[in-house]
């Protein structure tokens, strides 16, 4: 699911900020997309559960 990879992302880029592999300022930018991506995607899937099933849109639940 892209919501999971995105997430995973943001993770990763965290472990390599707090292991000082690289300077926080230079993945800056990069954690702050991956960041409104999640959201993004949260939101989204949020109204998409929120339709009723007989919706023409697909709803999971």
């Amino acid at each position: 699911m892209t919501l999971e990879e995105a997430d995973e992302s943001l993770y990763w880029m965290e472990l390599i900020v707090k292991a000082k592999l690289v300077d926080s300022n230079k993945l800056k930018n990069l954690m702050q997309e991956a960041n409104e991506i999640v959201s993004m995607l949260v939101s989204s899937l949020k109204t998409l559960r929120s339709k009723p099933k007989d919706s023409r849109i697909y709803n999971p639940n």
